[in-house]
């Protein structure tokens, strides 16, 4: 929830590298809705089954990237976020 804390933040860069054992991004809290400066999200290649519906409020987002999660099911409002931004991101997904 501390993501809310940085309403001036312009990227944010948590994908992750499967080759190393690090831990893996499970969920993004809401208040990443907070960050309205935010420009660039890069969240490939983590276990992210959702998106907060507050994500789609990002308005400054001019690059994404969820590729190689595990989204399903996304709110309709967030899918189509994610269509606009990443359109290729959502075709692939890996199964949970």
């Amino acid at each position: 929830d501390a993501i809310g804390d940085l309403p001036h933040l312009e990227r944010l860069h948590c994908y992750a590298d499967r080759t190393l054992k690090h831990p893996f991004l499970k969920s993004i809290s809401p208040a990443i809705g907070r960050c309205t400066e935010l420009q660039e999200l890069l969240l490939n290649g983590n276990d992210l089954t959702t998106l907060p519906a507050e994500i789609a409020g990002l308005k400054k987002i001019k690059v994404l990237s969820v590729a190689e999660n595990c989204l399903r099911d996304l709110p309709p409002r967030v899918a189509e976020w994610v269509r606009q931004l990443d359109p290729k991101g959502l075709e692939s997904q890996r199964k949970p």
